[in-house]
């Protein structure tokens, strides 16, 4: 298989992982985050402190190995890419627009005066 057919399967599986790293870190953070607002200042502060910033450290380094591995692209790619999801997010609320309002109910006025 060439690399260009196989580039949206990579693309989502790295976005994917980007969303279970996300959600397994911040899931990791709740309890010492919630420890942290209950202890005030006591001597737990301090370990949820750097239980955070480790939790903090390993999410960046996680997202920093997947994003490595992957290929990297020009700005005029990237450019590119952005124009064509733009132009076509725009066009499909431009058509869901038109269906929505393109009805007699509210597209005219229904006075009864």
């Amino acid at each position: 298989m060439s690399l260009r057919v196989l580039a949206p399967l990579r693309g989502a599986l790295t976005g994917f992982l980007l969303g279970l790293n996300t959600v397994i870190v911040f899931s990791l953070m709740i309890a010492p985050a919630l420890l942290k607002l209950l202890a005030g200042s006591g001597p737990l502060r301090p370990w949820c402190d750097r239980a955070l910033a480790a939790l903090a450290s390993c999410w960046v380094a996680v997202n920093t190995a997947w994003m490595d591995a992957g290929r990297s692209i020009t700005w005029g790619e990237l450019g590119l890419a952005f124009t064509q999801v733009v132009l076509l997010l725009g066009g499909l609320f431009a058509v869901a627009g038109i269906i929505c309002f393109n009805r007699r109910e509210l597209a005219t006025a229904q006075g009864t005066q």
